[in-house]
């Protein structure tokens, strides 16, 4: 947790946002399967999951009481629902643009190009 003076700064909120965001964009940017697009919150999803469960020697990596508790609560949804936003935005964009690329639309599919 960070803090400023003594109220919690929720910076991990923010950084698991931004870094499910560019993650997602970064995958769908070089890939062309969609599923792979939704790898990295996967990914970041179960590990956030793995190290909020208490070890035998009793660590937490991400405590669940008080006010802490709200900001590892707000870490794991705003991770989680900005990478699938994303994920779901930039899978939306690609199909639009590859049926415009393929002609699809107002000309009945006809794939001529535009002289």
């Amino acid at each position: 947790m960070s803090y400023i003076g003594a109220t919690i700064a929720p910076i991990t909120v923010a950084l698991a946002v931004a870094s499910n965001v560019t993650l997602t964009a970064l995958v769908r940017r070089f890939t062309s399967r969609t599923a792979l697009g939704f790898l990295p919150v996967a990914v970041w999803l179960l590990s956030v999951i793995g190290l909020s469960t208490g070890r035998p020697e009793g660590d937490v990596l991400i405590p669940g009481g008080g006010a802490q508790g709200y900001v590892g609560l707000g870490l794991l949804l705003a991770g989680a629902v900005s990478g699938v936003g994303a994920g779901v935005v930039l899978t939306s964009r690609s199909a639009t643009g590859s049926r415009a690329r393929t002609g699809s639309g107002s000309r009945g599919g006809a794939n001529t190009p535009d002289r």
